[in-house]
């Protein structure tokens, strides 16, 4: 298992179609968003040699209801790019830090995905 690499794991098409794919597919918790629990959770998880994503876990987290949504996004995401050893294709850690963040339109109170 490698921590650091020549050429990184990515996401397919890169960190802005990460970003567009995390908005869209986060599920901000009902009872989290109620009590205006916001926050950053990292979650560290292996990016396998074929793309795959395993074994993601909780490196930093905010509140066991946005854990769990991180966790739940980041075992959902499509097959990446995996890293490259000597142009040998490897297995590797990645850090990713999701972002909970609630915002309230003026004369409306809605929750935003970020």
């Amino acid at each position: 298992m490698y921590i650091a690499v020549e050429s990184p794991a990515e996401f397919p098409d890169g960190m802005p179609a990460l970003m567009k794919w995390l908005s869209t597919n986060l599920k901000y918790p009902e009872e989290a968003a109620k009590n205006d629990v916001q926050g950053r959770v990292v979650v560290k998880f292996i990016v396998d040699k074929d793309g795959s994503v395993r074994d993601a876990t909780v490196v930093k987290g905010v509140d066991k209801e946005l854990d769990k949504e991180a966790i739940r996004l980041v075992m959902s995401m499509p097959k990446w790019v995996p890293a490259k050893v000597n142009e040998q294709v490897v297995a590797s850690y990645f850090n990713l830090p999701v972002t909970f963040k609630i915002t309230a339109p003026e004369n409306e109170s809605t929750t935003t995905k970020q």
